[in-house]
């Protein structure tokens, strides 16, 4: 049964629902810029000013927890620099050289706002607060916060570093997939560890309200003279998650207690779309019925105040094609409902079974599927189907699942085990649907001035900007920094990916190097025999002198590691600084034929090379 026209679009007006331009009328906040949102689906309760750009302080801090929780692991050990200890400000007074955990830290930039904690965890995770606050920026942008940008993790003044209320509370509400944030900032006091000390250090949660509001579950403060005061409060009663946030609030705390009683008192929920209520029917010309209900998978409610209208948009969109017969339950069809910034998914599925209206296609049907033995395409592990489609490695797809990011028919999962058909299960990732893609192998010669990444929320060149004719999404293969040229793999096929970058494969990567000064035998020695570095101790190298004078060093060095900016950082160590890098080789892959800026597609030997370090 195939369908020629696979959407239907049609807009209705409920008067149940509540009408977000009037919110803002009802109530007054002292702010600058306010939203109270619910979490669960986003939808917009009170709004001020919601996309105003201000500076957000220290409720910049969610973010950076983010980005550490999502790149590093809790009992990693942090080595605090001098940067961090003359960081200003709110401060838990880190000391020079000491030691402390990526848990602690992200305890005391959460209830003591610590800055000094908040440079020590950037350092940590990207060698430098520069190409941490990269980090920012694309997780804020994978949050939903698309009016915002961040260049450092503490909130510290800059004309550059802003936010707004609503991508503060898009953040927020990416924060609370994590049970450790939630933990975190639901926690009143703590006591950590302070090195060189015989006594501990004290936090202290700084926001108020989780000792004087019923049902406040955690938050941030804010505060410097250009921002003002600012506030985010989560709270939780019955089973109803709201998001509050000031921007520049003189009265926060009455402000934000004032807020979550507008959306207590005021609001209940209403469920507009009921599971198994009839959504629409099908005419289906072959089959033993004329007709076949489609019904909705589950409940779809919003909260509301009496006699407000809002618009309530419904798309339905149907298989490309439904095959007979069809059994009670199979979804038949995706159904899209929009209301202002809320956006529901839910299956429509068949009310009961269709079959075939002709006896000889009833019966052909059934002796084909006997000879053939299967009548559906096998079911693959979720992570495994991601990795195929070019979202990532299959163990980072295990973590984006786990971070409750992907929806399989409008539900999302977070369990491991999962098994989806990729023909017909509808599968998205952070809102997108995904695909088996061609693949796609491509080895460019990145030039100097470009950044490796898919998107910079800071609008330089990146990477894809050189790749012209290529319809499917590739992603880089690890990262060449800004100042540096040469080799660079991009590709859509995330199992390679995770081989060609993992540690553990031991994947060799030659560099062409010029630094500063003589570089003498004792350095090349060490830099062959491994040095330690903040994030700890660096595989053995190959290194192969080609000039050395008072002036420069010219030398190949080959590691198998993918740290972050490794080769510099190691010249760094040896107190000599890189002038110029490029990376002449990846294993058998190196840069003949190509000037700068040029790409070309892997040939099937070198592809086959490649693959074969899968085993």
């Amino acid at each position: 049964m195939k369908k020629n026209i696979n959407l239907l679009f049609y807009i209705m007006i409920l008067i149940v629902f509540l009408n977000q331009g009037i919110l803002a009328k009802e109530i007054n906040t002292t702010a600058s810029s306010a939203i109270l949102m619910e979490e669960d689906k986003g939808q917009i309760l009170y709004q001020k000013n919601i996309h105003k750009k201000l500076a957000p302080a220290s409720l910049t801090k969610i973010l950076t927890t983010i980005v550490a929780l999502e790149n590093c692991d809790l009992n990693e050990m942090v080595t605090v620099s001098r940067r961090a200890v003359e960081q200003e400000g709110s401060s838990i007074y880190l000391q020079l050289g000491e030691k402390i955990s990526l848990e602690n830290l992200l305890y005391a930039i959460m209830l003591s706002s610590g800055n000094d904690a908040a440079v020590a965890i950037a350092e940590h995770v990207s060698s430098s607060v520069e190409e941490f606050a990269e980090l920012m920026n694309l997780t804020a942008k994978k949050a939903g916060a698309l009016n915002s940008n961040f260049t450092n993790p503490s909130g510290l003044p800059d004309t550059a570093h802003y936010s707004t209320a609503y991508d503060l509370a898009m953040i927020t509400r990416y924060a609370l997939n994590y049970d450790k944030f939630k933990e975190i900032s639901a926690t009143k006091n703590k006591i950590i560890s302070w090195e060189g000390h015989d006594w501990d250090r004290g936090l202290h949660n700084h926001h108020k309200m989780l000792w004087s509001y019923d049902g406040v579950t955690g938050g941030k403060t804010g505060y410097t003279r250009v921002a003002g005061r600012c506030l985010i409060t989560t709270a939780s009663r019955n089973n109803r998650n709201l998001i509050s946030v000031l921007l520049n609030c003189p009265s926060e705390w009455n402000d934000s207690k004032k807020l979550l009683d507008y959306r207590f008192n005021s609001f209940k929920e209403k469920v507009i779309i009921h599971e198994k209520e009839e959504v629409i029917n099908l005419k289906v010309e072959d089959g033993d019925k004329r007709i076949i209900k489609l019904l909705a998978a589950k409940n779809f409610g919003l909260l509301f105040k009496k006699d407000n209208k809002v618009k309530l948009k419904k798309e339905i969109y149907y298989n490309d094609y439904i095959e007979l017969p069809v059994k009670k339950g199979d979804i038949l069809a995706l159904m899209i409902i929009k209301s202002g910034n809320v956006e529901e998914r839910i299956n429509l599925i068949a009310e009961s079974d269709l079959d075939y209206k002709s006896k000889f296609k009833k019966y052909w049907h059934k002796f084909k599927n006997k000879i053939k033995e299967v009548s559906i395409v096998a079911k693959e592990r979720l992570q495994k189907v991601m990795a195929h489609a070019g979202v990532a490695s299959r163990r980072k797809s295990e973590d984006i699942i786990k971070e409750g990011r992907v929806k399989v028919n409008g539900q999302v999962v977070r369990k491991m085990g999962v098994k989806v058909n990729e023909k017909e299960d509808i599968i998205e990732v952070d809102g997108e649907l995904i695909s088996k893609e061609k693949r796609v192998y491509i080895l460019l010669y990145k030039p100097e001035g470009y950044v490796t990444t898919v998107d910079d929320p800071r609008g330089r060149s990146t990477v894809l900007d050189l790749i012209d004719d290529v319809k499917e999404r590739i992603y880089p293969v690890g990262r060449l920094d800004y100042n540096t040229s040469g080799l660079l793999l991009l590709t859509n096929d995330g199992e390679l990916t995770y081989v060609l970058t993992h540690p553990s494969y031991e994947v060799e990567k030659t560099y062409d190097v010029i630094t500063e000064g003589y570089i003498s035998d004792k350095k090349i020695d060490n830099l062959e025999k491994g040095l330690r570095l903040e994030d700890g101790m660096t595989a053995p190298a190959k290194v192969k002198l080609k000039e050395r004078n008072e002036n420069h060093s010219k030398f190949n060095i080959t590691i198998h590691e993918g740290r972050n900016r490794q080769v510099r950082r190691m010249c760094n160590k040896i107190d000599h600084q890189v002038i110029k890098l490029k990376r002449i080789s990846f294993h058998n892959l190196d840069l003949n034929g190509l000037k700068k800026g040029d790409y070309r597609f892997l040939s099937k030997k070198e592809l086959n090379m490649l693959k074969k370090l899968k085993n």
